[in-house]
């Protein structure tokens, strides 16, 4: 049976549901984290702040947002100016002089 447009989702994983494999790496890693140290993840993670700090810095990155909403209104306007200066300024004034020279 072909597919039809419209036609409800059967069959498969319900949306959101995450990925079995990948949910058991995590839970491996975090008690891995926990286990490492005496002080638990806490601790690894000062411990590396301390002695590697370029390291620390690298996952604080991936933990900090990349885009933040806004919600501030803008009232400043901005005004968008064509400006045709320079060499093709000069040929239209020489244009407009030699028709005005012309007549």
């Amino acid at each position: 049976m072909p597919f039809e447009k419209g036609r409800a989702k059967t069959g498969g994983r319900a949306a959101g549901t995450p990925n079995k494999h990948t949910q058991e790496v995590k839970n491996a890693l975090r008690e891995a984290l926990e286990t490492s140290h005496n002080d638990g993840a806490t601790g690894y993670f000062l411990q590396v702040a301390r002695d590697d700090p370029r390291t620390f810095m690298a996952a604080v990155g991936k933990l900090i947002p990349t885009a933040i909403e806004s919600t501030h209104e803008v009232r400043n306007t901005i005004t968008v100016r064509k400006y045709s200066g320079g060499r093709e300024r000069e040929r239209k004034e020489k244009r407009t002089k030699s028709k005005e020279d012309a007549s």
